[in-house]
């Protein structure tokens, strides 16, 4: 009686939080990708909301839910906590939308989007400069590792999971490098670069695109995750969306179908399996086991585990005098696997945003983290296009857009240290061009 009453909200919160987020967060459109597409109707509600109706067909023989005890599973707390969210989220959106106007900026996306595109001079070395410390980087990277990861996977792929594990957790080389450069800078370098080749087809310009896909293909896969080419083309997708601003719906029918086989290509070469297994395979990550975590925080946290606080959101926090904990999505995965936690072939329990705000302050980060993420998410985005449409804010939105992570945790919205020192080595590099006075602005 109480789960339908739950499953009944959850229905009536879902339409209400797509009315509200096509208000006042963007338009939810096929042919207008935007980040309230992917994040809300992606990575929210596809790989989070829709399994609180599915999850209990394969909690009782799935290998990670069937830790939990069928009596004590947190369906309804999952289930009312998604109906909060699916409001929440936009309500986040609105009062971003009140504070971009409370400083004198444009708030609306669309009118944001309907600004001219330009490029100039700076624009150009600013990326160049980036790129060559991308490959320069990329080169020193491989040498620490002692060999190149894409490469020994394909030659022993039954050692994938091996390579992968120690590439997570024990990288051999600065890790601040490895994410900066591997999440964040190749795709940004990438972004701009296809920016400026649409301004401007040239041989050089054309040159440039490539080195930085292939760049960025090589950073984003080093690592051996199996979504990383996807990502890669994903972004792709988004930088042309705000550059063109209204796709064809058969161009984004056939870059989803691209992203699938690449998906899949993954699947069938690191598990060995057939092309329709990992269809298969690839659906139950997007339901299922994209939201493992969600349940297992509500039952772990905190009659098994007490709530971490601030503790997980960086290292940092000892040199504070504060004990440091790991983030719940590994604690989750050290409880329910311990053993290919130790063997290196577990990593993370995926979970949402909410939670690892529920594991990390009970209820209070329920109540507060989806206003907090979806006001991070507008006010962000929002405030880098009220700076113009050009291919430093173009390829930062299309990075915001569908990377910050909304079902992949709570902590890089409270403490996003590496988003935080890319956009300062951009913005660095762009002050010191534009305080030296040598290039005057000229459209390409």
């Amino acid at each position: 009686m109480y789960l339908y009453l739950a499953y009944i909200t959850l229905i009536l919160a879902i339409f209400l939080g797509l009315f509200l987020t096509n208000r006042h967060g963007a338009k939810l459109r096929l042919n207008q990708l935007n980040f309230a597409t992917w994040y809300y109707g992606v990575e929210f509600l596809l790989m989070a909301v829709i399994s609180a109706f599915l999850i209990r067909r394969i909690s009782d023989t799935n290998w990670a839910l069937k830790y939990i005890p069928p009596e004590e599973f947190p369906i309804i707390a999952v289930t009312l906590t998604c109906a909060w969210c699916c409001v929440a989220i936009p309500l986040g959106f609105y009062l971003a939308n009140k504070f971009l106007h409370l400083i004198n900026k444009e708030s609306n996306f669309e009118s944001l989007q309907s600004q001219q595109l330009y490029s100039n001079q700076i624009f150009k070395i600013i990326n160049g400069i980036l790129l060559i410390i991308e490959v320069i980087f990329l080169a020193y990277l491989i040498y620490k590792i002692g060999f190149i990861p894409q490469i020994e996977a394909l030659k022993n792929p039954e050692n994938i999971m091996q390579i992968r594990g120690t590439l997570t957790h024990n990288f051999p080389a600065n890790v601040y490098l490895k994410e900066i450069l591997t999440g964040y800078l190749s795709y940004l370098v990438l972004f701009s670069s296809i920016t400026i080749w649409y301004l401007n087809k040239s041989t050089v310009n054309t040159l440039v695109m490539l080195i930085a896909l292939l760049a960025s293909i090589l950073f984003a896969t080093l690592t051996l995750t199996k979504a990383s080419l996807a990502f890669v083309i994903l972004g792709i997708i988004f930088t042309f969306a705000l550059i063109i601003k209204e796709l064809k719906t058969k161009f984004v029918l056939v870059s989803a179908g691209i992203v699938i086989v690449s998906l899949s290509a993954t699947f069938v070469l690191a598990n060995n399996i057939s092309f329709l297994t990992s269809l298969r395979s690839i659906y139950h990550r997007v339901v299922y086991t994209q939201s493992y975590g969600n349940y297992l925080s509500f039952y772990i946290y905190p009659d098994k585990r007490e709530h971490i606080g601030l503790s997980s959101t960086s290292r940092l926090i000892k040199k504070l005098g504060f004990d440091y904990r790991e983030r719940s999505s590994r604690e989750i995965m050290k409880d329910i696997a311990p053993n290919e936690v130790a063997k290196g072939t577990a990593g993370y329990a995926v979970s949402a945003f909410f939670a690892e705000a529920w594991a990390n302050f009970g209820l209070l980060g329920i109540i507060i983290s989806p206003i907090y993420v979806g006001f991070f998410i507008k006010f962000l985005i929002g405030f880098i296009l009220n700076f113009g449409r050009n291919p430093l804010t173009i390829s930062t939105v299309s990075f915001l857009s569908y990377k910050l992570g909304v079902n992949q945790g709570f902590n890089q919205f409270l403490f996003p240290r590496y988003l935080i020192l890319t956009l300062c080595l951009i913005l660095g590099l762009y002050l010191c061009l534009t305080k030296s006075k040598i290039f005057k602005k000229n459209t390409l």
